[in-house]
């Protein structure tokens, strides 16, 4: 948070010191706060990730040594009822996806944090620009939001291709001296590889493209929103241009935070979801564990 806090506040130093500049003075105040903003930036944003990166993987491993702990003390019918693939998958894959996304995130909430702290100085400076922002960008939230469930539902599909895809695999490297004296089974064996294969690429790739058109739209709204700020509103509030450029270089400076949060929903729906398989599969596991060994 305090990097994000910093980054904004770097705004109203660059925009103070440009001020300076076009009056041919030079302001050591201005450097000073420049090089301290920048330094607690560094320090901090380092501090967070460290943390949290190591906060992460302590937790996934934990999780990992707890799913582990239950498939060796369960039954082999539940190895069966669930398939190891399934298993495999949720300890493997999703287990790495979260682990993965941890840096995305820590970068997203200080982006955020850094968004609202601008929007702030933004209202100090222009209060008309602040509500014009506020309301596009909650028109935004509300656009993705309408599709969050589609997208929540996409990525569910995904997560069941992938398993799929594990399962056939595992057909190919278990039985894989069979499959190579037997060409028929062989190439039947490969054909449903191929198609679960391909089925998985092409749902991850109408998946991106889902995601892409928001991307898309979102940037363009944006765009759209920095005309109407700087060559609408002057027309209908002279007050408003005294501090036009103030705002604009505000509203580029965090153009690249905004981007890096709608480029992370992506990931955050797929990191979601990898979450809610592990705590699924540890609650079906729990549950098996609780039925009577059929050995006793």
């Amino acid at each position: 948070m305090l990097s994000g806090i910093s980054n904004a506040c770097l705004i109203a130093v660059i925009n103070g010191a440009a001020q300076t500049v076009s009056d041919r003075a030079v302001n050591w105040r201005y450097t000073l706060l420049y090089a301290l903003l920048a330094g607690i930036f560094f320090y901090s944003k380092k501090y967070t990730l460290d943390q949290s990166s190591e906060l992460v993987e302590w937790v996934i491993n934990r999780l990992r040594h707890r799913l582990a702990d239950k498939v060796r003390r369960t039954e082999l019918s539940t190895l069966n009822k669930y398939g190891t693939a399934t298993i495999y998958a949720r300890i493997s894959q999703d287990a790495t996806i979260i682990s993965n996304v941890t840096t995305t995130l820590i970068n997203s909430v200080q982006s955020v944090v850094m968004v609202v702290f601008t929007l702030l100085y933004v209202a100090m400076i222009s209060l008309w620009s602040f509500v014009l922002i506020g309301a596009g960008l909650g028109l935004g939230i509300s656009y993705y939001l309408g599709f969050s469930g589609r997208f929540r539902e996409l990525w569910q599909v995904v997560s069941v291709k992938e398993t799929a895809f594990y399962e056939k695999l595992d057909h190919i490297l278990k039985g894989f001296k069979e499959i190579r004296i037997n060409r028929r089974k062989n190439e039947d064996v490969f054909r449903n590889y191929e198609e679960v294969n391909n089925a998985t690429r092409d749902h991850r790739i109408r998946t991106s493209k889902q995601y892409n058109l928001l991307l898309i739209f979102t940037q363009v709204f944006f765009y759209l929103m920095l005309g109407v700020i700087l060559f609408v509103l002057p027309k209908f509030h002279t007050e408003h241009a005294d501090a036009v450029i103030k705002v604009v270089t505000a509203l580029l400076f965090i153009s690249g935070p905004l981007e890096g949060i709608i480029f992370s929903m992506q990931s955050f729906a797929n990191a979601n979801n990898s979450a809610a398989n592990l705590l699924a599969l540890e609650a079906q596991l729990e549950e098996e564990l609780k039925q009577p060994s059929v050995e006793s």
